[in-house]
This record gives C-alpha cells, sequence and structure tokens, in this order.
C-alpha cells in the first residue's frame, strides 16, 4: 500500500491529450499523430478510472479551482519557471510570486 493509499487520496492522472489549434494562430495545424498506445497497467488503469462519471465531475472541477490561477500567473505576469534554488528558496519566490498577484489584483479593485 502507497502512502497515498493510506490517506486515502485517490489521484487523477491526465493521460494525455493532443495539441490544439489555437483559432489565432496562422500557423497551418500540425499533422496528427498516431495515438499512443497504453501498455503499462498503472496507465491502463488510470484511464478507465478516468472513464467513469464521478472521474469526470471530479477532474472538471480542476479548471475552476486551481488552473486558471496558474494561467493567469503565466500569461499576465509573465512568470515561466523559477530562478532560484532549494525548496526553501522556491517557497520564498512562490511566495513573492503570490503577493504580486494579489497586489495586482487589490489595485485593479474599484475605488469604494
Amino acid at each position: 500500500m502507497t502512502a497515498r493509499q493510506a490517506r486515502g487520496i485517490a489521484p487523477l492522472v491526465a493521460m494525455g491529450r493532443s495539441q490544439m489549434h489555437r483559432p489565432d494562430d496562422v500557423r497551418p495545424p500540425p499533422p496528427p499523430k498516431a495515438a499512443r498506445k497504453i501498455k503499462e497497467p498503472w496507465r491502463l488503469a488510470m484511464q478507465a478510472k478516468l472513464e467513469t462519471d464521478n472521474a469526470k465531475t471530479r477532474y472538471a472541477k480542476r479548471q475552476q479551482t486551481v488552473e486558471w490561477l496558474f494561467g493567469i500567473i503565466k500569461s499576465v505576469m509573465g512568470f515561466r519557471r523559477f530562478h532560484l534554488c532549494s525548496l526553501r528558496n522556491l517557497a520564498r519566490e512562490w511566495l513573492l510570486i503570490s503577493l504580486a498577484y494579489n497586489c495586482r489584483r487589490l489595485h485593479r479593485l474599484p475605488a469604494a
């Protein structure tokens, strides 16, 4: 039994998607790739798990809870990678990015 299972955590792992073509991209879309053959037992189990209705509902919640924030930080604030090493320094750098994001939000709030 893994540590996650002992704690009652059941992860949902993305199995991969094809690259979507953006409507504002003027380049021709890339040729479609051949479907990847999944052979590993844990991947087959995850694929079967993701096809259930409960897992689809839980997986869809990621878009409204966490992922939009990372998208904003990447696209609007231009933060693409960490520049420091060690977990302690990474935590400090992420704290600084979070603080900058929150200050930006506060600055844009309408004055009451």
